[in-house]
Order: C-alpha cells, then structure tokens, then sequence
C-alpha cells in the first residue's frame, strides 16, 4: 500500500520528503493506524510516526481479496504439520502463500483508500508534519 501518486505529488511540494502515508508493506494488512513521513533536510534524515488522527476504515472487499489463497496456504500448512514439519518445500509454499494472500490485501486497499476522507486527512496530516519539520 503506498498511495504512489499522492505521495509523490506532496513530495514535489515538500521538495526533498518522501511521505509514506500507509506502512510499506505493512506487517498485517489491514487499515492502518500511524503514519510514517521521512524528510531528507540539510544532511540530516528525519522519520516521524504519529498515530493517524482521523481512523482508516477496514474495506471489506479488501479484507476478502487473499481469502482463497489463504486456504490454499492454510491447507499447505496442514500438509506441513502433519508430514512433521520437516518438509522445507512445503514451508516455503506456505510462505509464499502468506505473502501472496497479504500483497493481495494490500493491493486492493491501496487501490480503494486513495479516494477516501480519511486517506485525504492523512495527507494533510503528512503536510503538517514536515511543515513544523522544515518550519514552513
């Protein structure tokens, strides 16, 4: 999730900031809760992480959209269990799977948020907090 093109128009703002107004990639998909802006200013790098002020709402849709690779790592993990868990093949699926199902979630949600209320709220959130970085 990273809300490519917003980031990238309030980077050209901010000059030398990079926004992430979402967790890239985020460790559990889902809404998310903080925001994380990096600013690169006279030789120095600053990385701020603030809880959002206005909540994200869970998309549904998006919490649906790794469902069925979600069984099938779930299934492949049973497969691993019940062989003792000593298949290293079968572990890297389950894996594999894992990271499919999540990049699919977060896919769908990057994709969904960007118009939002509260995707628009964090942005300005994001403004802000380079502003009283850069007190502008």
């Amino acid at each position: 999730m990273d809300g490519t093109n917003s980031a990238r128009s309030l980077q050209r703002t901010t000059k030398r900031s990079h926004v992430i107004p979402l967790e890239e990639p985020p460790l559990v998909p889902g809404a998310p809760d903080r925001i994380f802006v990096a600013l690169e200013q006279g030789g120095r790098v600053f990385i701020v992480s603030e809880k959002l002020t206005t909540r994200v709402p869970p998309i549904p849709a998006c919490d649906a959209a790794g469902a069925d690779i979600t069984k099938k790592a779930d299934a492949v993990d049973g497969a691993f269990m019940k062989g003792g868990g000593k298949d290293k093949t079968l572990l890297d699926q389950v894996e594999k799977l894992r990271n499919e199902a999540d990049a699919a979630v977060c896919a769908c949600f990057a994709g969904k948020v960007t118009g939002t209320p509260a995707f628009k709220a964090a942005e300005v959130q994001a403004a802000a907090i380079v502003a009283a970085l850069t007190g502008k």
